[in-house]
């Protein structure tokens, strides 16, 4: 486990502007500055072989946040609301991938690793030393930080409208927001490279592994693909007389390159589908939720007591979460494209009985059955399925990824 410090100095300014009586502007600027004060060893066989340094961090690399919002009461009576916002935001910054750099440079351990090791049940008995294990063979992972890397920020713009409807007092709100990713994070693995041929039955690039003293070589690195877009309705009675409730709908689309939910590299780049091994592209979330429906009531008794209790009942009903399907060749399964992965390659669906052979007892009718009962796949036949083309649950598929 990598141990370092890190300090992260913070400033923000901003102020609110009464334009009139019944405009009020809010305006902002923060600035996060992340400060790396150790530094990780220096690998110089990492910097001949790849040509990135293991010592290089975001250290200094400062996060503008600038935002603007306003607010409009355009009957003045408070019955309708616009209001929107727009700015440039960013997160707290995430540590946990730089680490890997202070770990992971083939300078601070070495993955060991023993086959044949006969089985002893006696639990004092154990091996103690490399020697007693047998064969071994040793493995030498490094992590490597893009010198321009940039920590992760949106750009987020959002419309709203509140109006007071002649029912129960019931308020309406519509509202729309609209992210583009500015810097997000992608991972290539430098140790393996594109041979420059490719599949004859579905084209994605073939790989191979670089001759080196290295097991994998991931970079952390950015880019600007990724965008998502959120509309949501909300009915809501305010609390009145001991009650309280809404019911709401969202619709959503979310795109991305990488998701980011490992704290290892080597993780982030193997676990990420795709039909290019080292050139992601964008396609649907993981985290997308296409459609939600949600609504709560809640009643307060004894409310004019000190025994006052709420009760409420609340109901969500949404979308099921994206998925890919991805395909292992052989048995035990090996990485089709030949970059030493069977958990990143993409399912090819085959578009008629011609385009596959099967065996082990099944039929061409059975599989021909599976890909009609799912969109995502039934919608791509001939073709590479996109990354999260199929939805968990409704087996709804979606486009996402354009693949050959």
């Amino acid at each position: 486990m990598a141990t370092f410090d890190v300090d992260q100095i913070g400033f923000y300014v901003g102020d609110q502007w009464a334009a009139k009586d019944n405009l009020k502007v809010t305006y902002g600027l923060r600035v996060d500055i992340p400060l790396f004060p150790d530094t990780p060893g220096l690998n110089p066989e990492v910097e001949a072989v790849y040509g990135f340094r293991t010592d290089e961090i975001p250290d200094g690399n400062e996060l503008w946040s600038p935002r603007i919002g306003f607010n409009w009461d355009l009957k003045r009576d408070g019955s309708q609301q616009l209001r929107g916002s727009v700015g440039q935001f960013a997160g707290r910054a995430p540590y946990v991938w730089i680490s890997n750099q202070y770990s992971r440079n083939a300078l601070v351990f070495s993955d060991l690793q023993a086959s044949n090791v006969p089985f002893n049940p006696d639990p004092f008995g154990q091996p103690s030393t490399l020697a007693e294990l047998g064969g071994f063979a040793t493995s030498q992972e490094v992590n490597i930080i893009d010198p321009g890397f940039e920590f992760p920020t949106v750009l987020r713009a959002s419309l709203g409208y509140d109006r007071k409807l002649p029912w129960w007092s019931l308020i309406g709100s519509v509202e729309l927001i609209y992210s583009d990713s500015q810097k997000e994070i992608d991972y290539k693995n430098l140790n393996v490279e594109a041979t420059g041929e490719t599949l004859p039955f579905d084209g994605r690039p073939l790989y191979t592994t670089r001759p080196t003293n290295f097991s994998g070589a991931y970079l952390i690195t950015n880019t600007d693909d990724g965008e998502a877009t959120n509309l949501s309705v909300k009915i809501e009675r305010p609390f009145s007389k001991g009650f309280w409730g809404f019911v709401s709908y969202a619709y959503g689309e979310s795109t991305e390159v990488n998701d980011g939910g490992s704290s290892r590299a080597v993780s982030n780049w193997q676990f990420n589908e795709t039909v290019d091994a080292n050139n992601h592209r964008e396609s649907t979330s993981s985290f997308e939720v296409e459609h939600r429906f949600n609504t709560s009531l809640s009643y307060r008794i004894n409310r004019d007591t000190k025994y006052a209790t709420t009760v409420s009942a609340f109901y969500n009903h949404q979308s099921g979460r994206p998925y890919s399907n991805i395909v292992g060749a052989g048995f035990p399964f090996t990485s089709i494209n030949g970059d030493g992965f069977t958990s990143n390659d993409l399912f090819y669906v085959p578009a008629t009985e011609n385009d596959v052979i099967i065996t082990g007892g099944s039929t061409w009718a059975q599989l021909d059955a599976y890909i009609s009962a799912d969109p995502g796949l039934d919608a791509h036949r001939g073709q590479i399925v996109p990354r999260n083309a199929s939805v968990a649950s409704r087996r709804l598929g979606r486009g996402g990824e354009t693949a050959r």
